[in-house]
C-alpha cells in the first residue's frame, strides 16, 4: 500500500494521532519544567534546595493520585474530554507557578499540574492502543519520541532565562539565594509559552470531543445492529449451548487462569516502568544540581544541558529504532539497546563522578539504551491480550509511586552526598535492565507462543477508551465487548466516541 493510499484509508486515525503526539510534547514540557528550573525556583522562594526539591515530590504524589482516580473516570468519561480538560487545566496551573513567591502556594499549583498530567498520560496511551491495536508499536514509539522532544527542548527554552552563578560564588553556589532577589527570576516567560501551547492543544481536543458527540447516536445504532447480527450467527453455530451462545461450555477455570496471567504480566511491566522512569526522573531532575554542586563545579547553564543531552539521546534512539525495525530483526536492536544501557551503568559507578565527559556520556548512553525499551515492553503486552484503561492506569500508578518515592530520597541526600545522584540512578538502571531481559521468557511462560493475531477470526467492536473501532478477538480480556462479522465494513469514524457505562 502506497503512502497516499495509507493516509487516505486512515485519515481520521492519523488526525487524532497527530493531535495526541502534539499534546504529548506539551505534556513533557509541563512535566519537566519543574526539575529544570529548580535552582531558580529556589532563589524565588528563598528556601534550601532540599525544601525546594519537594516540589518534585509534590508533583509525583499528585501524579499518583491522578493515576488512581483515572481508573474511575476513565470508565465513564470520554478520552478526548479528559485530554481537553487536563491539558488546559495543567497548562493554566503551570503558568501560575513562577508568579507566586511563596513556596506554599507553589505546592498546590505543582500538584494540580501533576494530577492532570497523570490523566492525560494514561488517556493518551490507551487512545493510541485503541486506534491502532497490535500495530501500535511504532506509533507508540513516535508518541514517546514526542515526549523526548519535549524533554529536549524544555531545558533549551528555559536556559536563556536562568540566572547565572556569579564568579565569586562558583565554589559555593548555594549562596545564590542571598545574591539574587526573588524579583530577579525570569523563568515566567518560558512557563507562559508552555502554558499557551497546552491551552491551544486542549482546545483541539475539545473540538474532537464535540465532533464525537455529534455523531454518537448514529454509531450506537450501528453497534446494536452489528451485535444482533453476530448474536444470531453465534446461536446457529452453537446449537449445543443455546443458553450461552458463542462461548465455551465451562469457561470459569480458563477465565480465572487468563486473568491471573494478565495480572502477572501487567504487574511486571508496571515494575519496569516504576524503576525505569524513576531512574529517568532522577537523572534529569537533579542533573543540573549535581553538575553544579559536585566536585565537577560545572556552570549552571551548562549543567542544565545534561537533561537536554539525555532527551536528545532518547529522541535519536526512537528515530533509529523506528527506521531500523523495518530492516533489522527487532531482537538484535533490543540487544544493542541493552548493551548500551549496560555501558552507561559501568560509567555511572566508576568514572562519571571524576570526569565531566563521562557524566555527559552517562546521560547520552542511558538515553540511547533506555529510550525504546519501556515502549517495547508496554506494547508487547498488546500481542497477548488487549490493554485496557485499568491496565494502563495501574501501570502509571506504579510509575507515579516510583517518582514520589525515589526522587525525594535523592533530593534530600544530594546536598550532603552528591554522588548519590549517580549511584542511585545507576542501581535503578541495573534493576530495570535485568527485569526487561527477564520479561520475554516470562511472557512465553505465561502465554506460550500463541498471540492474539492467531486467535479466532471473529472481530469485536471495542468500547475501551470510548473509541469505537474493530479489533481482533482479545484472548483473556476482562472487558465486555460487542462483536460483528469479520467482513463487515467499518461503520464508524475514530471520532465516533461514546462514554463507557
Amino acid at each position: 500500500m502506497g503512502f497516499h493510499q495509507y493516509v487516505k484509508d486512515h485519515r481520521s486515525q492519523l488526525i487524532v494521532t497527530c493531535l495526541t503526539l502534539t499534546g504529548y510534547f506539551a505534556f513533557a514540557a509541563r512535566c519537566l519544567s519543574i526539575g529544570v528550573a529548580l535552582l531558580d525556583l529556589q532563589i524565588q522562594v528563598q528556601e534550601t534546595f532540599s525544601m525546594t526539591s519537594q516540589l518534585v515530590t509534590t508533583y509525583s504524589i499528585f501524579y499518583l493520585l491522578g493515576g488512581c482516580t483515572m481508573a474511575i473516570f476513565g470508565q465513564i468519561c470520554h478520552n478526548h474530554l479528559i485530554q481537553a480538560v487536563t491539558t488546559i487545566g495543567g497548562g493554566i496551573a503551570l503558568a501560575f507557578i513562577p508568579i507566586f513567591y511563596n513556596i506554599w502556594i507553589k505546592f498546590p499549583l505543582v500538584g494540580i499540574n501533576g494530577y492532570f498530567n497523570a490523566f492525560f498520560e494514561t488517556a493518551s496511551n490507551v487512545l493510541l492502543i485503541d486506534l491502532w491495536g497490535t500495530k501500535v508499536g511504532n506509533y507508540m514509539q513516535i508518541m514517546h519520541f514526542a515526549f523526548g522532544l519535549g524533554g529536549l527542548l524544555t531545558p533549551v527554552m528555559i536556559r536563556p532565562f536562568q540566572l547565572p552563578i556569579p564568579e565569586e560564588l562558583a565554589d559555593n553556589p548555594d549562596e545564590c539565594i542571598n545574591f539574587y532577589k526573588p524579583d530577579d527570576v525570569q523563568i515566567i516567560y518560558p512557563y507562559l509559552g508552555i502554558s499557551s501551547l497546552s491551552v491551544i492543544i486542549g482546545i483541539g481536543f475539545a473540538f474532537c470531543y464535540y465532533n464525537a458527540v455529534s455523531v454518537k447516536a448514529g454509531d450506537n445504532n450501528q453497534a446494536r445492529e452489528a451485535q444482533n447480527e453476530t448474536s444470531q450467527q453465534a446461536t446457529v453455530e452453537n446449537p449445543e449451548n443455546p443458553a450461552n451462545p458463542g462461548k465455551p461450555e465451562n469457561p470459569e477455570n480458563s477465565a480465572k487462569s487468563s486473568k491471573l496471567k494478565i495480572a502477572i504480566a501487567v504487574a511486571w511491566v508496571a515494575m519496569l516502568g516504576h524503576v525505569g522512569f524513576s531512574m529517568q526522573q532522577v537523572l534529569c531532575v537533579f542533573g543540573q544540581a549535581y553538575g553544579v554542586k559536585s566536585g565537577l563545579r560545572m556552570e549552571k547553564r551548562n549543567a542544565a544541558l545534561i537533561a537536554t543531552v539525555y532527551w536528545i539521546a532518547v529522541c535519536l534512539s526512537k528515530i533509529l529504532f523506528i527506521i531500523c525495525s523495518s530492516l533489522i530483526d527487532q531482537k538484535f536492536l533490543i540487544a544493542i539497546s541493552c548493551s548500551i544501557l549496560f555501558l552507561a551503568q559501568i560509567l555511572s559507578f566508576t568514572l562519571a563522578s571524576s570526569y565531566e565527559i563521562c557524566l555527559w556520556l552517562v546521560a547520552f548512553l542511558t538515553g540511547i539504551g533506555f529510550g525504546p525499551l519501556f515502549v517495547i515492553a508496554f506494547t508487547n503486552l498488546e500481542k497477548y491480550f488487549h490493554i485496557t484503561g485499568r491496565h494502563s492506569s495501574l501501570i502509571f500508578i506504579v510509575i507515579g509511586i516510583g517518582e514520589s518515592f525515589h526522587v525525594p530520597i535523592v533530593g534530600t541526600i544530594i546536598d550532603h552526598w552528591h554522588d548519590i545522584y549517580l549511584y542511585y540512578s545507576g542501581i535503578l538502571s541495573v534493576i530495570f535492565l535485568a527485569s526487561f531481559i527477564a520479561m520475554q521468557p516470562l511472557c512465553k511462560f505465561l502465554f506460550g507462543d500463541e498471540m492474539i493475531e492467531k486467535s479466532l477470526g471473529v472481530r469485536r467492536l471495542s468500547r475501551l477508551g470510548s473509541i469505537m473501532i474493530p479489533i481482533p478477538d482479545r484472548r483473556g480480556s476482562i472487558i465486555s465487548s460487542k462483536s460483528e462479522k469479520l467482513d463487515k465494513p467499518r461503520s464508524s469514524s475514530v471520532f465516533s466516541i461514546e462514554s463507557k457505562s
